[in-house]
């Protein structure tokens, strides 16, 4: 009986930890989808020196606080 238990409790364990990293990765996947979008709007358009240094600035804060690793 304890062996049917240990089984059952490591399977909802298991079952609950895959879960949870699905459900993780959705809500980084719409995340970082919503910021492509805000930024695809930008897409063939023409800026001036200002304009460009904003979006970097903003690319590179979003990256920083997404902790995205350098090429």
């Amino acid at each position: 009986m304890k062996k049917l238990a240990i089984i059952f409790f490591i399977g909802v364990v298991l079952i609950v930890g895959v879960a949870y990293m699905y459900l993780n990765y959705k809500v980084n996947y719409r995340e970082a989808k919503k910021e492509n979008n805000q930024f695809e709007s930008y897409y063939e358009q023409e800026f001036d020196a200002a304009d460009v240094v904003t979006l970097i600035n903003k690319a590179y804060d979003n990256n920083l606080t997404r902790k995205c690793s350098k090429r």
